[in-house]
């Protein structure tokens, strides 16, 4: 008997692999391990009796019985989301509602730059904005849980969501003005940025890490582009919010390093008393800021009115 431990909420794991075909990639996509995908689709297939993907192909296949399934899932969470709206319009009184996904830090300026014109020009329109993270927001958009989602990431397109690239930004490792890395380094353009040579690598590990969490997507980014350096922080201090990364890395006394962007720095109150760090011979990592839709789903009527309304590039600066 099919468990209802596997409701709607996994149902994006399954389409997520169907979709890329690569058990691997779904589990990056989704920010899981990918032993534990693989164990949840095995569980799956269990309690349904029946094989629901042909491992044995590259990209992995669909089986017959995985078609149906498919169908069955992606009918489900639209046959939710439309309850949602009907339930929403009817609480409401409104003929349209618009379900919007923002990373927290985000909301403020993408309020200004995108959502304020649209109500005053929409006032029939019944806006909720879901506040989380760039990995939250992204899951609850495949959970089909929102209409849009806003979110970072370093994939210019994914298979999928219809997605526009809102914002391009490098980010820079960074630390304290103080640090003892950054004694006697040249000085690079603006003052701000110093140039680290191959032999000042090392010292990097003797610093700690600031993070905000591995639930939000900066920290995963963070790993990965210290692991290109071959770097292995003492520690890491997890910190609530932007604010308190500009508390710990502005003072030399926690020698601490992160990686910062600029929507980031303009939130700190001691901006003169950090400075970006230039390891010799390793691009600094770069993201996007994106807008996303189902690649597989026809968008509401207000939620086409608010997409066709999005400036074709924002600068959160």
């Amino acid at each position: 008997m099919y468990s209802s431990s596997y409701t709607q909420g996994r149902f994006s794991y399954f389409i997520t692999v169907a979709e890329t075909g690569n058990i691997t990639k779904a589990a990056q996509i989704l920010h899981v391990s990918q032993p534990s995908l693989s164990q949840y689709l095995t569980r799956l297939e269990h309690d349904l009796g029946v094989r629901l993907l042909n491992r044995n192909t590259t990209p992995i296949a669909l089986t017959e019985a995985g078609t149906i399934y498919l169908e069955y899932v992606r009918s489900v969470l639209a046959l939710e989301k439309q309850l949602k709206i009907d339930l929403n319009r009817l609480k409401h009184g409104k003929d349209q509602t618009l379900t919007l996904g923002i990373p927290s830090q985000l909301i403020p300026m993408i309020f200004d730059s995108c959502i304020q014109n649209f109500i005053n020009q929409h006032p029939d329109v019944d806006v909720k904005i879901v506040e989380g993270t760039s990995i939250t927001t992204k899951k609850m958009l495949l959970d089909g849980l929102i209409d849009i989602a806003f979110f970072h990431t370093v994939e210019r397109t994914e298979p999928l969501f219809t997605r526009r690239v809102l914002q391009e930004e490098a980010l820079f490792l960074a630390t304290s003005v103080d640090s003892p890395i950054v004694k006697d380094k040249q000085v690079l353009h603006n003052g701000k940025m110093i140039q680290l040579e191959e032999g000042d690598i090392p010292l990097l590990n003797e610093m700690h890490l600031i993070s905000l969490g591995d639930h939000y997507f900066l920290h995963h980014l963070t790993l990965e582009y210290l692991h290109q350096l071959h770097v292995s922080p003492k520690n890491t201090i997890t910190v609530p919010n932007l604010r308190a990364i500009g508390n710990y890395i502005t003072k030399a006394k926690y020698n601490g390093i992160t990686i910062l962007a600029n929507f980031i720095t303009s939130q700190f109150l001691d901006t003169d008393r950090f400075v970006y760090l230039k390891p010799a011979g390793v691009p600094n990592p770069v993201w996007y800021l994106t807008m996303n839709a189902p690649a597989n789903q026809t968008l509401s009527k207000s939620a086409l009115a608010f997409w066709k309304s999005v400036p074709e590039k924002i600068d959160l600066r």
